[in-house]
């Protein structure tokens, strides 16, 4: 499927201290002391350096992916829209690789685009998305589609396993592999 263009918004993203990051249940999401965001070129094909973003959380609070990489070893960034049928299917699961990789350093990140009606992702749409599947990593609202920018895909869902130094280790749209928790154990250290 492909993505409705929206508008852009090019944000100024990282500068000075990275907003608050909320804790997960069970799996903290904390910004290390002494993280320093790489420089770019950026882009979204593996071996790049994914550009650093600010978006809002489904309370409203600045989520800042600098904040959530600095404190772990690789992020599972997954972005998607509530039409999305692949989209719902693989948030079903996110939880539970969550809590899996947890505490070998992975952390988790999913970006709503649009709701059901493929109307511009809102704050009550991320929570109510939330609470339908449990989940307890960040989920950041991003109406104004402004991630486009940073992406090259034109097919939900994404998904990017990016590491300590904001390296793309891994990118797939689409549904995304039965293999992918192998992948995401391979990335890790033990």
């Amino acid at each position: 499927m492909k993505w409705a263009l929206a508008a852009l918004v090019v944000a100024a993203c990282g500068k000075g201290a990275p907003p608050a990051v909320p804790v997960a249940a069970g799996c903290p999401v904390s910004t290390a002391a002494g993280f320093s965001y790489p420089s770019g070129p950026y882009g979204d094909a593996v071996g790049s350096t994914f550009a650093n973003f600010s978006l809002a959380d489904c309370d409203g609070k600045a989520v800042a992916f600098d904040g959530v990489l600095s404190g772990a070893q690789l992020v599972l960034l997954n972005v998607g829209a509530g039409w999305c049928q692949p989209c719902i299917e693989e948030t079903a699961g996110l939880d539970s690789l969550a809590g899996r990789f947890c505490a070998r350093g992975l952390r988790i990140v999913q970006v709503l685009f649009q709701d059901e009606q493929s109307r511009p992702a809102t704050k009550l749409f991320c929570g109510q998305w939330r609470a339908r599947f449990g989940l307890t990593f960040p989920v950041l609202a991003d109406p104004l589609f402004t991630m486009q920018q940073h992406l090259s895909a034109d097919q939900t869902p994404l998904n990017l396993l990016v590491d300590r130094g904001a390296v793309v280790r891994y990118r797939v749209t689409g549904v995304a592999p039965a293999d992918l928790a192998a992948r995401i154990d391979a990335l890790l250290p033990p």
